[in-house]
């Protein structure tokens, strides 16, 4: 493959080589985690939200 031109938004299959995708591999991974983590603090938050009970809930 010709590194000196423009790269596009993908590539044929044969034309990615192993280290690249080990290295995408490695950053969906880290993506994955940094959003699973995003997720469970919404979603923690959501539930003490929940449990808060409402002020003058009986009036």
């Amino acid at each position: 493959m010709d590194e000196t031109r423009d790269k596009c938004w993908w590539e044929f299959v044969d034309q990615i080589n192993a280290e690249n995708i080990t290295t995408f591999e490695t950053k969906l991974n880290l993506v994955e985690g940094i959003l699973n983590d995003q997720l469970k603090k919404l979603e923690i938050e959501t539930s003490s939200s929940l449990q808060v009970p409402l002020e003058n809930a009986d009036n």
